[in-house]
């Protein structure tokens, strides 16, 4: 919001914590403010993965046996390093390919079972998140509006804080230069060049998008 509407949102720093720091994915994820949702998060989620685990292996696994795979996976609590890495991609929709394999290799599940088993998982995580987190994180935005006096019309204008003028000679210059990038022998467009190159680390991470497998 601060990047979209600057003159609103100037002041704004994490309305969680009200701190005056810029706000960032690694603050979201360790602000001081949030970390009771992520606690209950934790402790509903942790049971959900245990007895998916238990539900789906494919060789004997004891309850106690389950507990300790879920813990390797996940972490043993909130503020463990191990949740601390699951939760930041698992809200971006991803789970690491060395937890994918795993997962996997320990509960003997097939191709088919294993990308159902990271859905799922995934899944949960998601609706857990929306419910104790990200909630939270949405009232208290709505809270520092309110002190701020924006009201919902403010936010749904669509003015620029940049002069009109200004971004009409920017357009022209990039569309220039796309022009002559065009016109030169054995060059990419810079709209087509990135889509031929892998994105860096890619290849450690497994997307929810990418499974063929409906859940």
């Amino acid at each position: 919001m601060k990047i979209r509407k600057l003159k609103l949102y100037k002041d704004l720093g994490c309305a969680s914590c009200n701190s005056s720091i810029t706000e960032s994915w690694n603050h979201f994820l360790d602000c001081l403010a949030l970390q009771e949702a992520w606690k209950i998060l934790f402790f509903n989620f942790r049971p959900q993965v245990q007895a998916f685990v238990l539900k789906l292996t494919k060789k004997d696994m004891s309850p106690s046996q389950a507990a300790a795979f879920t813990s390797s996976l996940i972490g043993k609590s909130y503020d463990d390093l191990t949740f601390r890495t699951f939760k930041q991609w698992a809200c971006e929709g991803k789970i690491l390919l060395a937890h994918s394999k795993t997962i996997q290799k320990s509960l003997h599940l097939s191709d088919t079972a294993s990308n159902t088993f990271d859905a799922t998982l995934l899944l949960h995580f998601t609706q857990l998140f929306k419910m104790n987190v990200w909630k939270i994180q949405c009232e208290n935005q709505v809270k520092w509006e309110c002190e701020h006096a924006i009201s919902r019309k403010d936010k749904c204008i669509q003015a620029s804080d940049t002069n009109n003028e200004d971004v009409d000679n920017d357009e022209g210059e990039i569309h220039s230069d796309n022009i002559i990038e065009c016109h030169r022998p054995n060059t990419f467009s810079l709209n087509v060049q990135p889509i031929l190159r892998d994105t860096p680390g890619s290849s450690q991470l497994q997307i929810l998008d990418d499974i063929d497998t409906p859940v």
